[in-house]
């Protein structure tokens, strides 16, 4: 396990173990950092805890009316992973039918009270999925996935960056960069020399993903080399070739 100072006075430590929180983000902070970008920053909003994930803390925002989400973050990938959240909600928002929801603000750096990194959202309403399976009827179910799998041709469309800009001035123009996952900054990957891209399709970052040296996975090597070694040869039929590959 390795550790870095992520302030004078805090730790953030990662490898074998999970990344962990070391100090809990002060709600008076939070409060001070979202009323600027409020509708109504005359009145103090209601900040409480709602859940947490493995790298994200999340609350629910009161702003009179309006129910908002925050979602704070480690700094797994500092400044990488909140642009890449933000710029994917936002080309989510306008180019599919997948709910996703309206953002209200972020800040890509740790430079405000709050410590981290953060994003200000909409909050959609509904229930997640595993919560509501087991009481589900078959024939809901069957919608559920049917539903799911109608919204993944306008996710697979292709897209003008053009007509990205005549849509909506206030939105930067959307461009495919490094790729940001867990996989690529879990435990040491972050300080290991790793194809990140970007990557001119799925077929090209896999085969790389595949072909790329793990220092950390060296004692798994001659078993992974079989396995990897029969799934490039099934690449193709999974990613056709397209004419830049």
């Amino acid at each position: 396990m390795s550790c870095y100072f992520y302030t004078a006075s805090t730790l953030l430590c990662v490898g074998i173990l999970p990344p962990r929180w070391t100090v809990e983000p002060d709600i008076d902070s939070i409060t001070r950092t979202i009323i600027p970008v409020l509708q109504d920053q005359k009145a103090e909003p209601t900040v409480s805890f709602l859940a947490q994930g493995a790298f994200n803390k999340i609350y629910n925002i009161a702003d009179g009316g309006r129910i908002l989400v925050l979602r704070v973050s480690l700094p797994v990938d500092p400044g990488h992973k909140t642009l890449s959240e933000v710029a994917t909600i936002d080309w989510t928002r306008r180019h599919t039918s997948l709910p996703a929801p309206e953002l209200i603000a972020h800040e890509a750096t740790r430079a405000n009270p709050i410590g981290f990194e953060w994003i200000l959202m909409g909050k959609i309403p509904g229930k997640p999925l595993v919560n509501m399976w087991n009481v589900m009827t078959l024939k809901a179910k069957k919608q559920s996935f049917r539903g799911t799998g109608n919204i993944f041709p306008d996710s697979h469309s292709p897209w003008d960056d053009a007509d990205d800009d005549a849509d909506n001035n206030n939105h930067a123009s959307v461009a495919v960069k490094r790729i940001v996952s867990m996989q690529s900054f879990w435990g040491e990957h972050m300080k290991q020399d790793i194809p990140r891209g970007p990557f001119r399709s799925t077929r090209h970052g896999v085969s790389n993903d595949w072909t790329s040296d793990d220092e950390d996975e060296a004692e798994d090597a001659q078993r992974s080399l079989d396995i990897v070694t029969r799934l490039k040869s099934s690449i193709n039929d999974v990613f056709p070739p397209r004419g830049d590959d």
